[in-house]
């Protein structure tokens, strides 16, 4: 089921899309569609991810609408080819957008060895044949806004090693250098250390670590990319049916944060509406048997 914060069933997404529109923008604002494409193409592209883990087979859906000429993306939380940020980047490189990720930095040789060597090519390919291209790939760690929140056994751990400008500030200030600014943000990422402890086994420095990476990554995110974020673009984040109903095994404060990440959402919709004229919007994708997710220890189960 793929739900949205505004809503409940995906067949209303246009209904949505229009009372999250008033919400999120400033009176007088041309309405751009970029938004809610966005929201349709990210859509499809988790429902598509699921149906191929689950079924096998599957491939890029074809969008017929395309993101108009120039359009730029940055989707955090992408270091491999079967999680939903290489799904979203497909859909919208398939669209027509210039991707940019940012992969967390402990997977970051792993990831640009395997798109060297064309590991991925396969799931690169999109409806046309050609292969998805990832424009530029930057170590990112959402927990750290700026490099004076490092601790020093962070800066010395050997999988930081090699690495630099990898904070969020960090980041953001490279994508401007390098390309000017972006059109559309994704947050596609999620950590709980303890994630797999009822919550009434979760320490405070656990439950707290689950918001910090899973939903405060997101509200700093968009602080930092709304200066260079073009007026008109649009800002989406996932989150998971956990955040208004118990489900067992999904621990470690991660339902505690997934409800933060979508009353953030309604807030962030509203200021970041009327000060940068960006849409902000969160999607309920359903569990998908990813590398990260299997942390869980029987994602299969509740797939």
């Amino acid at each position: 089921m793929v739900v949205s914060i505004m809503g409940r069933k995906w067949g209303g997404i246009r209904r949505r899309w229009r009372r999250f529109r008033v919400q999120g923008k400033p009176r007088g604002h041309d309405p751009v569609r970029l938004g809610a494409r966005v929201g349709v193409w990210v859509g499809a592209a988790v429902r598509e991810a699921r149906r191929e883990r689950t079924q096998g087979g599957g491939g890029a859906v074809e969008r017929r609408n395309k993101v108009p000429a120039g359009k730029r993306a940055f989707i955090a939380g992408v270091a491999d080819d079967n999680g939903y940020g290489w799904a979203i980047a497909k859909a919208l490189a398939a669209a027509g957008a210039e991707m940019l990720v940012g992969t967390w930095v402990p997977a970051l040789n792993i990831f640009e060895t395997s798109l060297r060597r064309g590991k991925f090519d396969e799931s690169r390919k999109l409806p046309d044949g050609s292969l998805m291209d990832i424009v530029k790939v930057y170590p990112l760690d959402v927990v750290y806004d700026s490099p004076d929140d490092v601790p020093e056994d962070v800066k010395s751990n050997k999988r930081y090693a090699g690495s630099s400008h990898w904070t969020v500030k960090e980041v953001v200030e490279s994508v401007k250098n390098d390309f000017g600014s972006i059109d559309i943000l994704v947050h596609s990422l999620a950590n709980g250390p303890e994630v797999t402890k009822p919550l009434l086994e979760t320490s405070r420095r656990g439950y707290l670590a689950a918001i910090s990476a899973s939903s405060y990554s997101y509200v700093s995110l968009l602080q930092h990319f709304l200066p260079i974020m073009n007026p008109g673009g649009a800002s989406i984040s996932l989150t998971y049916i956990a955040s208004e109903r118990a489900v067992p095994g999904y621990g470690g404060g991660m339902s505690s944060a997934k409800a933060a990440l979508e009353s953030d959402t309604r807030v962030l919709a509203f200021e970041a509406g009327r000060k940068g004229e960006i849409r902000v919007n969160t999607i309920s994708a359903g569990p998908l048997g990813s590398r990260a997710a299997k942390a869980i220890g029987f994602i299969e189960k509740m797939i």
